[in-house]
């Protein structure tokens, strides 16, 4: 799929959504390199983009 067709497009391909979803466990650990609010921001796009990838994939 071509950048211009994948702007465009309505849904994200299965392969794009597995490639987002793979780097949570990471951003997940990372997080605890950061303390208090800057922590929990993290964790919480994290769990944004988790689950906005698997609603996708549903």
């Amino acid at each position: 799929m071509s950048r211009r067709s994948f702007s465009e497009a309505t849904h994200v391909p299965k392969r794009a959504a597995l490639i987002l979803a793979e780097p949570f466990p990471a951003v997940e650990a990372y997080a605890w390199l950061y303390e208090g609010h800057m922590r929990q921001r993290i964790q919480e796009a994290g769990l944004m983009v988790s689950e906005a990838v698997t609603a996708a994939l549903d």
